[in-house]
């Protein structure tokens, strides 16, 4: 699971966010109760990752916009995120190769108001592995023996890095064997997930695995996705989908990617028979066109209706894509209610292979998704947001007894109670 468990303190609309991901999570609540906000964490830990935190502070254009308004002027702003996603990190030492897995990844932070806005103070920036040590023989999957266990614990204090390594005896892993050694300062340094430091012989940090490509969907057939795309981009789906027709190039290439593709889009869109990508000979733009079973003549992106286009960018976002964390907002945008259901199937599936997250208030997502992977957002009468798992409350589970159903529930604003 790349994300097990979040706490927020006075972060946005949140004053006290303690809550735990399962592998797919639909978030459901009214206009302005906090999803986007919620949605916000990701992508500050993401600006974190990919930039420093100081960095991330300012990409809000000031911290007041980023910490709870009405939180007083001592309270911090604090994040806890762990993740579960396993990374191994391969160690050369004394004619051995060491083994270092890590299970579990900590990040916290903690960040201040001065006196004037819109300066702040970082108090905390720290990330803390724990980690398995192991003698591997000739390839990965063959453990001579096992060393224990240990943390690397890494703190940003100023413009120092401390550094603290924790183990079993016995573990030939010792402080001369981290990079940098125990403690490092340099002026660039300003955060500890944005600072590119390396550890244990030059191995890239591993939080860029979990917080480094969190992507956030949002796609918008209409404005971006239909548009010749001018501007060769290689890499990565982008949020909106704009290079969705690029990307599917790039799947189709292979015979497999495309068979895979289009058993993949067939399912809840029977009546697709064929797609490609042309490419324009003049503006070198690339265009999606898609081929009906009722017709032998492929039509344009621009004739394809919004609804199908959002459907074959959910396919691949979900299957193609190899984030460990993806999320998705209103991805039932367009899509004919009938359809929802084999949509939440697809996440469904695909959450086996990565975590899913997804905010909405249709209630027709409601309807097909599991009890257990809703989770309902609402503000208090403070105008705090607060997320729940209805299914769990007394009060809901009496209603689903007497025969009353959660999307009702929802719409007539009984799952607030």
């Amino acid at each position: 699971m790349a994300i097990k468990s979040i706490k927020a303190r006075n972060f946005k609309s949140f004053k006290k966010l303690d809550m735990k991901l399962g592998d797919l999570n639909i978030l459901i609540g009214a206009n302005a109760s906090g999803k986007s906000n919620f949605a916000d964490i990701f992508k500050f830990l993401r600006d974190i990752e990919n930039s420093s935190l100081n960095n991330a502070i300012l990409e809000q254009e000031g911290f007041q916009n980023l910490r709870n308004i009405k939180a007083g002027l001592e309270e911090p702003l604090s994040l806890e995120v762990v993740s579960e996603r396993e990374l191994l990190i391969l160690m050369a030492k004394m004619w051995k190769t060491i083994g270092i897995k890590i299970y579990e990844t900590i990040y916290k932070c903690s960040i201040t108001p001065l006196d004037r806005e819109p300066g702040f103070q970082i108090n905390e920036d720290s990330l803390r592995h724990k980690c398995k040590f192991y003698e591997l023989g000739e390839s990965i999957g063959d453990i001579k023996k096992t060393y224990g266990e240990g943390e690397i614990i890494l703190s940003h204090i100023g413009e120092r890095v401390n550094v603290e390594i924790k183990t079993d005896d016995g573990v030939p892993i010792d402080q001369g064997d981290i990079f940098p050694p125990k403690s490092w300062e340099y002026p660039s340094i300003d955060s500890i997930l944005g600072s590119g430091i390396r550890f244990l012989n030059f191995s890239p940090s591993p939080s860029r695995e979990v917080f480094g490509d969190i992507p956030i969907y949002d796609f918008n057939p209409s404005s971006t996705i239909k548009k010749r795309l001018t501007i060769v981009r290689g890499g990565l789906l982008e949020e909106d989908g704009r290079n969705l027709a690029m990307t599917l190039k790039s799947i189709m290439e292979s015979e497999d990617g495309k068979r895979k593709l289009l058993n993949l889009v067939t399912y809840p869109l029977p009546f697709v028979e064929d797609l490609s990508v042309e490419q324009g000979y003049i503006d070198k733009a690339f265009l999606l066109n898609l081929r009906e079973k009722y017709s032998e003549r492929f039509l344009p992106a621009k004739l394809i209706s919004g609804g199908t286009i959002n459907v074959i960018a959910l396919v691949v976002a979900l299957y193609f894509e190899k984030q460990p964390l993806a999320i998705f907002e209103e991805p039932e945008r367009g899509i004919h209610p009938y359809l929802i259901s084999e949509v939440i199937d697809m996440m469904r599936d695909a959450s086996e292979n990565k975590q899913i997250i997804v905010t909405t208030h249709n209630p027709e997502m409601i309807r097909y998704a599991e009890k257990k992977d809703i989770l309902l957002i609402s503000r208090d009468e403070e105008g705090f947001s607060d997320i729940c798992k209805p299914s769990e409350k007394e009060r809901v589970k009496t209603f689903l007894k007497n025969g009353l159903r959660m999307e009702d529930l929802y719409v007539d604003s009984f799952l607030e109670m």
